[in-house]
């Protein structure tokens, strides 16, 4: 898991490096010549929002379960103390430090509503280069993404753990909505003008490769460490 993870952060980065104006002509398929109507959508805005809030609660709520679970010495929807642990970490460590806390903080890319290919009057500079076209909560890369990432692979591992009880097409179910939390967040950043398609991929690739990461160190002895029962990493 964490090779394909690294594979993967790497082709996406020499893609867009390869072709800068790939992320402009993505944003422009969005863009009516006056701005981003999708950012003015208030179905799609209130759906934003409420994924937004799930994630900052989730956050709070891995940490209290994992805290929880130590001290009571039980399982809550069949996950341990360690599996609580390790889904707080991911919150933690993905959305809170790396993306919000470094790479946003410091990267100063402007947003697509705020360069000048869409009226904007900043300059579009691609990803990894640290530019001075945004003072704070850039583009560079995706918060909401990243935490939409989170998210899913908490989702994931609450159906994986209960895969028993839920069946196959419960199971099956389970993972096509998670699959949908990052793949509406990545299409509603980046319909709204508010991140390019490298801010959304990027950072939903960082957040898979610091859950494969910690996956590491949590989870030594690999399939059955936990009441997740991960299948085996590869490569």
């Amino acid at each position: 898991m964490t090779g394909w993870a690294v594979i993967g952060l790497v082709v996406a980065t020499a893609l867009f490096w390869a072709m800068p104006g790939l992320d402009l002509a993505v944003s422009g398929w969005f863009f009516d010549g006056a701005g981003f109507p999708v950012r003015s959508t208030r179905w799609i805005e209130a759906i934003r929002l409420t994924l937004y809030a799930a994630e900052d609660a989730a956050a709070v709520v891995t940490l209290v379960l994992a805290l929880l679970t130590v001290w009571r010495g039980i399982t809550v929807v069949r996950l341990a103390a360690r599996d609580w642990f390790y889904a707080f970490a991911v919150f933690a460590l993905g959305p809170g430090l790396v993306v919000n806390g470094i790479l946003k903080r410091f990267w100063g890319r402007a947003r697509p509503s705020a360069v000048v290919e869409f009226g904007g009057t900043a300059q579009f500079t691609p990803p990894w280069q640290i530019a001075d076209q945004c003072p704070k909560n850039c583009s560079f890369v995706s918060g909401e993404m990243s935490g939409a990432e989170a998210l899913a692979i908490l989702f994931w591992m609450v159906v994986w753990a209960n895969r028993a009880a839920l069946g196959p097409r419960g199971v099956r179910a389970g993972l096509i909505a998670a699959a949908v939390v990052p793949l509406f967040t990545a299409w509603q950043r980046v319909a709204a003008g508010q991140h390019f398609l490298s801010d959304v991929i990027l950072a939903g690739m960082i957040v898979v490769l610091i859950a494969a990461l910690l996956r590491r160190l949590v989870y030594p002895s690999g399939p059955g460490a936990s009441a997740v029962d991960f299948p085996p990493s590869t490569p």
